[in-house]
């Protein structure tokens, strides 16, 4: 059985989970599949039963890495004027960790959660700037998030961090997200996404 670009991401809908509630979101091919096309790449699959399965990845070549002090410094020097307080929700502790601490270093006031049952409360009682939440969880999604907070009318921007690929979302909970990012995320997109839904 061989998989092409063109039919990787067909096949990758099909898939489902036996991971317990709790336990994590599976289709890991999928996240797997967003970064690659995410970099510009493609992967393709052999898999041939009772000898296993090989995977090919494909990335383009980066011919030059220029510095991005610069950048760096002038983001770094907009977002904390700005006085931004963010809300951060990821069911994964490591990642949200790391995207806490990125926040941080541009000046951001970051309360992060696990939880988006605990998310929802503090969006309650406290008032955020943005709203950055992961789209696929085990307990909520990040849709359900912004619907409830909506529905509290609350106006906070959202940005949703996601493994998948906006085709996926979209057939997984049938509507196309305004601000999406695709993960990992670089900081300094991170940065200039954040101050693009700002300025809006």
């Amino acid at each position: 059985m061989r998989y092409t670009k063109g039919t990787f991401r067909q096949n990758l809908r099909a898939l489902f989970t036996t991971k317990e509630v709790g336990k994590g979101t599976g289709l890991g091919l999928a996240v797997v599949y967003g970064i690659i096309k995410n970099h510009d790449g493609f992967i393709t699959v052999y898999s041939e039963e009772g000898k296993g399965t090989t995977f090919h990845i494909y990335l383009p070549v980066i011919e030059k890495v220029t510095s991005n002090k610069k950048i760096v410094q002038e983001d770094e020097h907009e977002v904390k004027s700005l006085e931004i307080k963010a809300l951060l929700i990821d069911d994964d502790e490591r990642v949200l960790e790391v995207n806490h601490k990125i926040l941080e270093n541009f000046g951001i006031k970051v309360v992060s959660t696990t939880s988006p049952n605990e998310a929802l409360k503090l969006i309650e009682k406290e008032s955020f700037d943005i709203i950055i939440t992961d789209v696929v969880m085990p307990e909520k999604s990040g849709v359900d998030i912004y619907n409830e907070a909506r529905k509290l009318n609350i106006k906070t921007p959202f940005l949703f961090l996601s493994g998948y690929t906006d085709e996926i979302i979209t057939d997984r909970y049938g509507i196309i997200l305004e601000n999406t990012l695709i993960k990992p995320v670089p900081p300094l997109t991170l940065i200039s996404k954040i101050k693009e839904i700002l300025k809006k």
